[in-house]
């Protein structure tokens, strides 16, 4: 595929788009329903009508296979727009809220209004879905948005470049370029499981890409030299373990071959940051406290895979951890599951999005009260009002306080009501008088 080379955006250039982007979403161009509807419908045309352009893209940048970036990243966006189109006015809709005693007479609601101007800034490892993802909620709650496609993955970051400035409003959505997470980063496995588990992986591996990995089709490259030198670097730096599978790279290829390390340390180089590249190191537990011990011990990872057929053992895994998301019996499937919030926890990540999570990101839920100008409720009100009294104070308890079940007997239950009727009756004879 030819594609014109990734021009970067300068700084003046950045600057004008984000004052751009501001004063655009000041004039309300992007808050009605029908605006935001019509902007969904393009994007999913944009995926619909130039999914091989964006798939030779990326295969382009990562050698990741259709096979992997069709489900993986383009029908997963596409979902997650549909999803959006079919409950755009659901959650859109101003939501009622039952008020308390002090306020009956009151209506009160939250009402969903954008953000802003937003900013979206893609990593690498999913270059069409990460930026998508994040702009479906964007434009679903109304804000305007700067997009940063990653310069990493150049031959993506200029193709969605070049279609979200032909299929969105250049106004409302702006991108600029300058200069996988959810992988599994390390295995805990007893040393008796360790013993099964690698002939498997071995037997796995040849499954999927063959004697030779490097000669598959299927088989995925570094994205850059940079990232090659410092896989390479951490693996040559590692003092313990023994690599068991794989080990092999080649730098004109920019590939690194599926390597396993077993019996890592747990205070090894490998260990200290996430590694995304075919780096899978495996650490020794004496059981599941101790692997749990040791998750806890760390930052709470993005995410947590647990594989066993007893319900016992998960239960006891997932309620003695904290990750941002958990996956049993499989890996990377709940990425994709747009009823499902994707984030992180901590150091991992904040917020979620997906779905009605990625609309919630984006939106800000304002707080609004109607009130009418009755003179009843006015003067009833006016316990709130100097001069103070130990007769207003009981008053102010009564309206604004309730009494818990466990504490209401029959009388205590509809007293207040009484006594709150008595002096509604009260303050009404004042007000007619």
């Amino acid at each position: 595929m030819a594609t014109q080379q990734l021009r970067f955006s300068d700084k003046e250039e950045i600057k004008q788009a984000v004052a751009n982007s501001r004063l655009t979403f000041q004039s309300g161009h992007t808050r009605p329903l029908k605006f935001r509807r019509h902007q969904l419908e393009q994007l999913w045309r944009m995926l619909d009508e130039n999914e091989n352009l964006l798939c030779d893209a990326v295969y382009s940048d990562l050698h990741k296979h259709k096979n992997e970036v069709i489900p993986g990243e383009i029908c997963t966006s596409k979902e997650e727009i549909h999803l959006t189109l079919l409950h755009l006015e659901e959650w859109a809709r101003d939501e009622k809220t039952s008020p308390s005693l002090v306020a009956k007479d009151a209506t009160c609601i939250k009402r969903k209004e954008p953000k802003g101007s937003t900013l979206i800034i893609a990593p690498w490892n999913y270059p069409i879905y990460l930026v998508l993802g994040p702009l479906i909620g964007a434009i679903a709650a109304g804000c305007t948005a700067v997009v940063k496609p990653s310069e990493v993955a150049p031959h993506t970051a200029q193709v969605m470049t070049d279609l979200i400035r032909q299929y969105l409003d250049n106004k409302a959505y702006i991108v600029i370029n300058g200069g996988t997470c959810v992988a599994p980063d390390y295995i805990l496995i007893t040393e008796k499981g360790e013993a099964k588990l690698i002939p498997a992986l071995k037997t796995a591996l040849k499954e999927l890409y063959g004697e030779d990995p490097q000669e598959s089709k299927d088989y995925g490259r570094i994205v850059n030299v940079r990232h090659f030198k410092r896989l390479c670097d951490t693996l040559m730096q590692n003092k313990s373990g023994q690599i068991v599978i794989g080990g092999q790279a080649d730098e004109d290829d920019l590939y690194i071959a599926p390597t396993v390390i077993s019996d890592v340390a747990r205070d090894d180089t490998l260990m200290e940051e996430e590694l995304f590249g075919p780096l899978l190191p495996i650490i020794r537990v004496a059981d599941v406290d101790d692997a749990i011990e040791y998750i806890n011990s760390k930052h709470d990872p993005l995410a947590l895979y647990v594989f066993s057929s007893n319900k016992k053992f998960v239960n006891k895994v997932l309620e003695s951890t904290r990750s941002g998301g958990a996956l049993v019996n499989d890996t990377l499937m709940h990425v994709v599951e747009s009823s499902l919030p994707f984030g992180g926890r901590g150091n991992s990540g904040m917020g979620t999005y997906h779905g009605k999570d990625s609309f919630d990101a984006f939106t800000q839920v304002r707080s609004i009260m109607f009130r009418g100008l009755n003179p009843v409720v006015e003067k009833v009100l006016t316990v709130r009002y100097p001069p103070y009294s130990k007769e207003k104070l009981i008053i102010s308890k009564l309206a604004f306080v309730s009494v818990p079940q466990f504490k209401q007997g029959f009388i205590r239950r509809y007293m207040k009501w009484v006594v709150l009727a008595v002096v509604f009756g009260f303050g009404y004879k004042r007000a007619i008088a």
